[in-house]
């Protein structure tokens, strides 16, 4: 065989398992099967450690959530094994949590994505070099900028060729992006992935798992047998030559497929091998080693001159980030938990910071973990069908429930912690702001905190403050939990509070700070009196709002832009819920049934439109506008029936001519058609806090925690892949869109998905909850504050009268002050390994800033750390507490800090 290969080459085999939690069998029963995999490969480990260095067993941890697993369960002995060959690097723990959508995180939670193998690198000494994201069709830009912001240095990108699969007939598809423009020989190929911030990760691309399948006939996709590999090899390396591979060693995964358990017969092989052949050499590895040999070599051996290529851009996910719709209830939760937590964190760092609360590190831990678990990309077994799905469901649904929870019980105490405090012989209502600029926003706190009349003063103003109470309409208004409150309603007090809410604007509230309303028995009742207003309309002092006699909305008109928004042009009404037919593609619109104005005063007006539409028998669409408030907020409220093959998008068709889209990504701002890594396509994208249409006049953008996968420009075919959609659109085939396709500045959003399959649920029914947002401004309008601000509203806290004063902790409510409006706080919170506090802050705009960063009073010392708080160079503290920062473009800095 030597004499018939043009150079030396070394094949390296990692053993592994492919990552698929809750895909092979229900999660409970498949996570006692990874703790037998772990003992299986501390047992070949040592049976193996007479063999020659290269067929030494090693063993690549794919994802964290395993090792976390063995690691709580297995007993003391095994665990000092287990960190002991981890340190020696016979096992490789890779960086990531899970296989997770990631485009579907906020940015924080990506971040969180490394957390807990850096603390098995912290805490035990394990070297944490490299990830692999493996088996979606995508990859958001964030990844290149975690990754070096971590410091780690490979990337192994096993995005698979679902739109290879040919289940619905001979049906001409491309794929999800053109592979040419970035690999020069084709598979496989290395290049740098640079994120928006300029950093970048080694990046290897081999096309899914990394497996001999294709090459092995569809037989196996690993050397079972010494003469697999004599029968195989060969022929691998001899096309791997003709086809110009830039480098001298491939890598292949063993027993890589899904939730496999090892096997020692490669260490067999590669012994038995390397003793009778002198070309290719055999190698088992750890990814690590495989990558530390590879960057070596390029740029150096066998490659075109120069170094490494650059690409930068998104690879806009196609499949898991649009299927995970077929669970929109848990999906819209786990959408609302990204941002509850870290309101939860700041206030429980706050409570640290001025109370010397206990640190809630591991609590918060332990939320990003059932966050992050529910994101990884199996929602459903591999036949999502019967008692045996239901049982694995539930149990993946768990996790957005009980994030849900925690989050919520850890935001309350340290809330109710810091406004007691604080109190006197007074009761009190104290408004927090977890973010890094003052902020003026409405407040909404059920239940209602007082039953009888009562002022509402300003602490610092004296002024009286103007409130409403918004009673709830019935079991039908769109408010979440309606029909729970309705009954309390009819419960008396205390249950009655439930029903009603109370709303006025908090102003000037500073930042990662509170400001405190004193309340105070009136005689008679202060909330606004309603006032008459337009019977077809909302108003405000930033938008009007008309509807048409069946409900429709027939105007949305911008009073500061003196314009209209509603496409007069477009098919679809403003705001309408849309019923796409899966097959056909038929689009149905909903049967409008009227709309009742519920409520109008001076501090809120909120209407509720009634309808039909093809798979929702009951729906409604809340329409509410605050005084002061530059926004106007949407709910949508669905009952869903179980109609299958079908899917429900809210349709949002603005009158804005040739457009330009961008929107906030996970850790990234990308613009539609430009930022797309060369050759990547997609007619949806998945955002988080924000989505921007604007021309060279105006700008309008909307923000909703539970939708995140949106059509920009029009409604386009869906390109769900072969692999994870049931029926298949006749569309699809069709070209992907371009810029030059896109002419006005509608937006729709998906809401509910029933055409799933493999993975993901084929209809799903119950009660749906979505909640929008809408604001505009001039064509430079920067909806960052917009979206931060929606998708994480101000806490409130009513504390009552007590008789005696409690000591004041001692309170500075405003550990950041003056930062610019592109600086953003992503994260307050205590520090991972109890050094303090540490504090994320993102530069938005694309602009090179220099600032300065007040700290809170004792603090003694701040030094800069990476994206998973290592140690970097200190900062120099001035006579006025602050640290002077320089942010380049996209930047993300961590500063700690500490008394």
């Amino acid at each position: 065989m030597e004499a018939n290969l043009k150079k030396q080459w070394t094949v390296y085999f990692t053993p592994l398992c492919h990552h698929d939690y809750g895909y092979t069998k229900p999660i409970e029963p498949l996570l006692a099967d990874y703790l037998q995999f772990y003992r299986d490969v501390l047992r070949f480990i040592e049976e193996t450690d007479g063999y020659p260095e290269e067929a030494k067993y090693r063993y690549t941890c794919e994802e964290v959530w395993s090792v976390h697993n063995f690691l709580t369960h297995c007993t003391a002995e095994e665990k000092d094994r287990f960190l002991r060959y981890a340190r020696e690097g016979r096992i490789e723990v890779s960086a990531f949590w899970g296989n997770i959508a990631d485009t579907q995180l906020s940015s924080e939670a990506l971040i969180r994505t490394v957390y807990d193998a850096f603390a098995l690198k912290r805490e035990y000494g394990i070297p944490i070099t490299g990830a692999s994201l493996v088996d979606m069709p995508g990859m958001g830009w964030g990844v290149p900028k975690l990754m070096a912001g971590a410091g780690l240095t490979y990337l192994f990108n096993g995005m698979p060729a679902y739109f290879h699969w040919d289940k619905h007939g001979s049906v001409p598809v491309h794929e999800f992006w053109d592979e040419t423009q970035i690999l020069r020989h084709g598979r496989p190929d290395a290049y740098m992935w640079e994120g928006q911030d300029s950093g970048k990760v080694f990046t290897y691309y081999q096309g899914s798992y990394g497996w001999m399948l294709g090459a092995m006939g569809g037989r196996t996709s690993k050397p079972d047998t010494y003469e697999d590999a004599e029968e195989f090899l060969p022929g691998l390396l001899r096309a791997a030559e003709a086809q110009g591979v830039p480098f001298s060693m491939l890598r292949y995964v063993d027993h890589g497929e899904d939730n496999v358990p090892p096997k020692k017969s490669i260490s067999d092989i590669v012994r038995r091998w390397n003793a009778a052949h002198d070309n290719p050499k055999l190698v088992v590895a750890t990814n690590a080693q495989f990558f530390t040999k590879l960057k070596a070599e390029c740029g150096t051996v066998g490659q075109e001159p120069g170094t490494l290529r650059t690409f930068r851009g998104e690879i806009p996910h196609t499949d898991y980030t649009y299927a995970a719709h077929s669970f929109a209830k848990e999906l819209g939760l786990n959408g609302r938990n990204r941002h509850a937590v870290l309101r939860a964190e700041a206030l429980a760092a706050l409570a640290s910071l001025y109370l010397d609360a206990p640190r809630q590190a591991a609590a918060i831990a332990a939320v990003y973990r059932d966050i992050l678990t529910f994101d990884e990309h199996c929602f459903g077994m591999w036949f999502p069908i019967g008692a045996m799905e239901d049982y694995d469901w539930s149990s993946k649904a768990h996790h957005a429930y009980r994030a849900a929870y925690q989050a919520e019980q850890i935001a309350a105490r340290a809330a109710s912690a810091l406004a007691t405090s604080a109190a006197d012989q007074h009761a009190y209502v104290t408004v927090f702001n977890t973010q890094a600029t003052p902020r003026s926003d409405t407040v909404c706190l059920r239940p209602l905190p007082w039953e009888e009349n009562c002022t509402l003063t300003d602490t610092e103003s004296g002024a009286e403050i103007p409130y409403t109470v918004y009673r709830n309409t019935g079991s039908g208004d769109t408010a979440e939990h309606a029909a729970e409150a309705e009954v309390c309603a009819h419960m008396g007090k205390p249950e009655s509070a439930f029903a009603q809410t109370l709303v006025f604007r908090a102003e000037g509230v500073p930042p990662l700070g509170w400001k405190r309303y004193r309340v105070t028995r009136a005689a008679a009742a202060c909330a606004q009196a309603p006032t008459a207003g337009c019977a077809d309309a909302l108003e405000n002092e930033y938008y009007r709002i008309r509807f048409a006699a069946d409900g429709q909305i027939r105007s949305v008109y911008d009073k500061s832009l003196r314009r209209e928004w509603t496409d007069s042009a477009s098919p679809y009404p403003f705001a309408a819920v849309l019923c796409r037919e899966c097959e056909s593609t038929q689009v149905t619109l909903p049967l409008y049934q009227g709309y009742e104005i519920v409520h109008s005063d001076s501090v809120m007006q909120k209407a509720i439109v009634r309808f039909t539409a093809k798979g929702l028998p009951e729906a409604a669409l809340g329409i509410i506008l605050y005084a002061g408030t530059p926004r106007i907020e949407l709910e949508v409220k669905l009952l869903l029936n179980g109609l299958p093959s079908h899917e429900w998008l809210l349709a949002l068709p603005f009158d804005l001519p040739q457009p330009t889209f961008s929107y906030e990504g996970s850790l990234c701002r990308p613009t539609v058609f430009r930022d797309g890594l060369p050759g990547t396509l997609t007619n949806h994208y998945c955002v988080q806090n924000w989505a921007r249409a604007a021309n060279a006049e105006s700008a309008v953008a909307v923000a909703s925690p539970e939708a995140h996968n949106v059509y920009f420009g029009g409604l386009w075919p869906c390109y769900v892949s072969q692999a994870h959609h049931a029926i298949h659109p006749r569309d699809f085939g069709a070209p992907f869109v371009s810029a030059a396709d896109v002419q006005t500045g509608g937006m729709f959003y998906l809401l509910a998905y029933n055409n799933g399959r493999v993975n993901f649920h084929m209809t799903q029914n119950g009660l749906l909850h979505f909640a929008f947002a809408v604001a505009s401004g001039p064509a430079d309008f920067d909806p960052t504050a917009f979206g931060e601000g929606f998708q994480n509203p101000m806490t409130a806290v009513y504390t009552a009268e007590k008789p005696e004063r409690i000591p004041a902790g001692s309170a500075d409510p405003a550990i950041v002050s003056g930062l610019p409006e592109n600086i953003r706080l992503g994260a307050f919170k205590t520090a991972e390994d109890g050094r303090g506090f540490l504090l994320r802050l993102h530069e938005s705009a694309g602009k090179q800033t220099e600032t300065a960063l007040r700290l809170p009073q004792n603090t003694a010392h701040a030094n800069l750390t990476n994206l998973a708080e290592e140690d970097g160079e200190p900062c120099a503290i001035d006579a006025d507490r602050a640290v002077q920062l320089s942010f380049a473009a996209f930047e993300t800095k961590s500063i700690r800090f500490g008394s």
